[in-house]
């Protein structure tokens, strides 16, 4: 048995029969982060298309299934960290969220948004910056 590292909880091993198995844990621990990160950023959208603050739009998200990621990019959001350097770069997570789309057998369309987020930064000079740079250029575009 391998043994392979879930990036969902850094703190957890998750014991898998083979390299083939941890690989696509990996992947689904990093859909799981494109879809989230999609998710906050087009939070950040709606509320701001209403007037809303970027902090008001984070506290907001505290009671949501969105909770996760705001907490872990919050501070890239609201200028207390810079993407540069990222903890998980725009290339890694937009190549990963690629690989997703060529293994599965059905459409990701949530993942696919994430892709065009992603490959929107890689255009604008941001791919090799932490992935929150969705969120900290989102009207810069």
């Amino acid at each position: 048995m391998t043994i392979a590292e879930s990036w969902a909880d850094e703190n957890k091993l998750i014991g898998v029969e083979s390299a083939a198995t941890a690989a696509i844990g990996k992947l689904l621990a990093n859909l799981a982060l494109a879809v989230t990160a999609e998710g906050v950023l087009e939070a950040l959208h709606l509320g701001e298309s209403e007037g809303l603050d970027s902090e008001v739009i984070l506290e907001m998200l505290d009671i949501t299934g969105l909770a996760f990621m705001k907490n872990m990019k919050g501070p890239f959001i609201t200028g207390e960290r810079n993407t540069t350097p990222g903890d998980f770069t725009v290339d890694a997570l937009c190549k990963d969220a690629k690989l997703m789309e060529m293994t599965a057998n059905k459409p990701l369309p949530a993942v696919a948004a994430a892709i065009e987020r992603f490959e929107e930064q890689q255009a604008m000079g941001h791919g090799d910056q932490d992935f929150s740079s969705i969120f900290v250029f989102r009207n810069k575009g």
